[in-house]
This record gives C-alpha cells, sequence and structure tokens, in this order.
C-alpha cells in the first residue's frame, strides 16, 4: 500500500509515499483512498482532509500495469473514487509537495484549496501516452486555470511550473517546512469555522458545477474507451509499457450516455462497510451500522424542525 493515514482532531491527513514510480498509484490504492474519504466524511469529527506526498512527487497519476490490467467499469476503483470525490462533503486541501501529472493532478484538482512548493511541475501525461484526460480534468483545468493554459497543459502537453501558476493557486511555499506551515495554518483556520456552514458552503459550490463536471467526465471517458481502442493508442502503449492492454478487442465507442462510470447519484456504502476505529478516539464507534443510525436520527431531526420537509 502506498498511503500512510494520520488521524488528528478535525484533520485527516493522507500521505502518499514514495514507491520507486513517481507515486503512482495502483487499482488498490484508489480503493484504499475512497475508503478513507467515505470515512471522513462520515465522522463527524472530521472537517478538514489534507492530501500530500512524499519525496519528489506528490503522484504521478496511475500504474498503467495495473490501470489496463481491468476493464473499465461501475466498480472500477478510479470510477468510485471520482464518484466519492465528487460528492464528497468535507473541506479537501492539496498540499503538493512536489511534481504531479496526469490523475495525480486530478485528485490535486478537486481539493477545495491546492497549495504547492516552489517549482513543482503540474501537468498531464494522457497527450503523450495517446489518450485524454479522465475525471472531469479538462472542465476542472480550465475552471481554475484559463482555457488557454488548460490547452497548453492537455493538448500542447507543457509542463508548467507552481510559481507559473500562483495566482491560481492558494498559496505557493518556499520550502517543505514552508508548505507544512502554510497547511497546517488552513487547516487550523478552517477549524475554528462552524462545520455545519463550511459543509453548506461546499453543496453550494458543488450544486452549482456537479452537472457540468458530470457531463465533461462523461465524455471524457467516452473518448478515452475509443482512443484505447485505437490501433494507434495500443501500439503506443505497447512501445512504452511492453505489454497489450486488454481492451484490444474494443473496437467501437460506447454510445453517448451510456457510460458505465460517471454517475449523478451520490455514493453510497456498501453493505459490509466497516470504518475502521480512528486510533486517535479509540472509544469511538464508527461502525457502518453506527454511522447508518446517525445519520437516519440527524435527518429525521432535519425533517421535524423543518415540519416534513428535507432540504439537504
Amino acid at each position: 500500500m502506498n498511503l500512510a493515514v494520520a488521524w488528528r482532531e478535525s484533520v485527516c491527513t493522507v500521505t502518499i509515499l514514495p514507491n520507486g514510480n513517481r507515486n503512482r498509484l495502483n487499482l488498490a490504492d484508489y480503493d484504499k483512498l475512497k475508503e478513507i474519504l467515505h470515512t471522513a466524511a462520515f465522522d463527524d469529527q472530521i472537517q478538514t482532509v489534507i492530501l500530500t506526498g512524499e519525496g519528489d512527487y506528490f503522484c504521478g497519476g496511475v500504474d498503467f500495469p495495473d490501470f489496463f490490467g481491468r476493464f473499465p467499469d461501475a466498480d472500477h476503483p478510479i470510477a468510485e473514487l471520482f464518484r466519492a470525490l465528487i460528492h464528497f462533503p468535507k473541506i479537501c486541501i492539496a498540499a503538493v509537495n512536489g511534481h504531479v501529472t496526469g490523475l495525480g493532478l486530478t485528485l490535486a484538482l478537486y481539493c477545495d484549496f491546492i497549495i504547492a512548493i516552489t517549482g513543482a511541475e503540474m501537468s498531464d501525461d494522457s497527450i503523450e501516452n495517446g489518450l485524454c484526460s479522465l475525471g472531469g480534468a479538462s472542465y476542472l483545468l480550465e475552471k481554475l486555470f484559463g482555457k488557454n493554459r488548460a490547452n497548453a497543459i492537455l493538448q500542447a502537453g507543457e509542463q508548467p511550473l507552481a510559481d507559473d501558476l500562483q495566482d491560481n493557486l492558494y498559496e505557493l511555499a518556499g520550502s517543505l517546512d514552508d508548505l507544512q506551515r502554510k497547511t497546517a495554518s488552513l487547516a487550523e483556520k478552517l477549524a475554528k469555522q462552524p462545520a455545519h456552514a463550511l459543509r453548506q458552503g461546499k453543496k453550494i459550490r458543488q450544486s452549482a458545477e456537479k452537472e457540468e463536471l458530470i457531463r465533461y467526465a462523461a465524455e471524457e471517458e467516452r473518448r478515452f474507451l475509443a482512443l484505447i481502442a485505437s490501433p494507434e493508442t495500443q501500439r503506443l502503449l505497447t512501445a512504452r509499457y511492453g505489454f497489450l492492454p486488454i481492451y484490444q478487442e474494443m473496437s467501437a465507442m460506447p454510445a453517448p450516455g451510456k457510460n458505465p462510470i460517471f454517475s449523478q447519484t451520490a455514493p453510497t456504502l456498501p453493505p459490509n462497510f466497516t470504518v475502521p476505529i480512528n486510533p486517535v478516539r479509540p472509544d469511538a464507534d464508527m461502525s457502518a451500522p453506527s454511522v447508518r443510525a446517525r445519520l437516519m436520527e440527524r435527518r429525521k431531526n432535519r425533517l421535524a424542525a423543518r415540519g416534513g420537509e428535507d432540504s439537504s
């Protein structure tokens, strides 16, 4: 596993560990990250999630041989992670400690705040692999950095430094110590705010952009699958990674609107999902049934307070 998790008071910190492969994540890592987000989402004491890396890279995206070892479907770990991110109710901070590319950049773009260290390259390697972006990255990049910069990254393969994008980041850090200080300071500011107000504020932003983000993500997926099915991309991937992806037999794009991955339906906990006990709060009952019971009780109270109208 390439992830380390720390739970401290109102903050959950997820660190992507060095693995000799540019901090690329395999499918098990993406599945674990989804579970961590589920845990944080349903833990009332957690107000902020920090995503960061260790070493020269924040995250290099996917481990390609592992990624191409499974056909994409609605239960694909990356698909489930994207769904969790689209609906994630808590504040997310990306503390970008080093270079970031591909789906690693998409992870950072989903965060509410990005603090990056000076000299970090922010890029997307999809185009050089004969592919396109995934997860709504084209929408998120243009929204944050503007059309020209997004096209430069996605189409021309440019690798701008965080310094060049400073005006569009929350802050630029001069060193790793500075990155940690600025991230901790922001998390402390957020911890002082009313949790319910923070979540409602995020819901407003999510509601405003969710439909467009999902539309972009679905179109990206459709094009991505078509590219994988193309002989040109298969030859390029084989030359680069020394294997033929299982998508070799794909010959047609899925029909528009029939994408198997992205859905506007909020993610739900699987029946056998159990939230690990928080080491900082060993007496907390964080089992899935207990979480569901508390959520139902809160919903019941909201309904009673509003005379039967649920505005969540």
